[in-house]
Formats: C-alpha cells, structure tokens, sequence
C-alpha cells in the first residue's frame, strides 16, 4: 500500500470472518486463550 523509506504498509484482502493478524500478536492472543481456559476462575 506505501512505502516509507524502510517502512512498508502492506494490505491483505480476506474475508470479513477470517482473522489475519501478525504473528506476534496472534501468539499473545494464543497465549491469552490459554491462561484464560486454564484458570480456575473462569
């Protein structure tokens, strides 16, 4: 989509039900799934 000197903006095209997430951030979301269904208090 632009650039930036050494930035680059990139865009996906998908469907509005598919989630497309960097990978960082589907690890923390992965992550966040897990504690939250491995907790008693839930």
């Amino acid at each position: 989509m632009a650039v930036n000197g050494a930035q680059v903006r990139i865009g996906i095209k998908a469907p509005i039900n598919v989630s497309v997430d960097r990978e960082e951030v589907a690890e923390r979301k992965r992550r966040e799934k897990d504690n939250s269904m491995g907790s008693p208090n839930r």
